[in-house]
C-alpha cells in the first residue's frame, strides 16, 4: 500500500512543531530570572568652606515613578559620619579617614531613607570631622557610597533581614576645595 505525499508532510510538519514547542518551552524555563531594575535616582554634591570648616552638601532625588526604600547606613543621609562614603585626595594621595566606624546589627524601619517618586531630600556633614585637611589644597573629594539594602514599590516595607538585603552602588559627583 502507498502512503501519499501529503500524509508524508503532515507528520514531518507535526514532528518539527512538537520540536519547535519543546525548544521554545525548554529555552523559557532555563531563562533566567531578571533582578529589578536599579530605582531612578539623582545624586549631587557641593561644599561650601566657612570658617566652621568645609560643609558637604548632598542632595538625592527619586526621579522614578515608585516609592525607594534605602538602608541609610554608611552614606551621608544617616546624619554623621559612621564609614567614608567619600574619598578626599590631596596632591593625587588619598587622604586616611578618620572618622567613626560603626558595627551593626540587624536594621530597623527607622534606618531606612524613604524617597516618594520625585521627591528630594538633602543633608550636610563636616568634611573636617572625618578628615584631617592639614598643608596647603587642592582637595579633590569624591563621593560614592553603598546602599545595603534597596526596596521599591508602593507595597514594599521596610526592614528585611540581611541576607535578604539587595545592596546598590551609588554615585554622588566630585568637588573641589581650594
Amino acid at each position: 500500500m502507498a502512503v501519499s505525499p501529503s500524509l508524508h508532510l503532515k507528520q514531518a510538519h507535526t514532528r518539527t512543531m512538537s520540536l519547535l514547542i519543546s525548544l521554545l518551552m525548554s529555552s523559557a524555563l532555563a531563562a533566567p530570572v531578571s533582578a529589578p531594575a536599579a530605582p531612578a535616582l539623582e545624586c549631587s554634591m557641593s561644599v561650601q568652606s566657612k570658617a566652621s570648616g568645609h560643609w558637604l552638601h548632598f542632595k538625592l532625588r527619586n526621579t522614578g515613578n515608585t516609592v525607594v526604600w534605602l538602608l541609610n547606613w554608611g552614606s551621608p543621609f544617616e546624619g554623621q559620619w559612621w564609614a567614608p562614603f567619600v574619598t578626599v585626595y590631596q596632591n593625587g594621595q588619598a587622604l586616611p579617614y578618620a572618622g567613626a566606624k560603626a558595627k551593626r546589627g540587624e536594621p530597623d524601619a527607622a534606618d531606612y531613607l524613604r524617597l516618594a517618586p520625585g521627591q528630594t531630600r538633602q543633608t550636610k556633614l563636616r568634611l573636617d570631622d572625618a578628615f584631617e585637611l592639614s598643608g596647603a589644597g587642592p582637595w579633590r573629594v569624591e563621593a560614592q557610597w553603598r546602599w545595603h539594602d534597596v526596596l521599591q514599590g508602593n507595597s514594599a516595607r521596610p526592614p528585611r533581614s540581611r541576607e535578604h538585603h539587595q545592596a546598590m552602588e551609588q554615585a554622588c559627583g566630585s568637588v573641589t576645595l581650594n
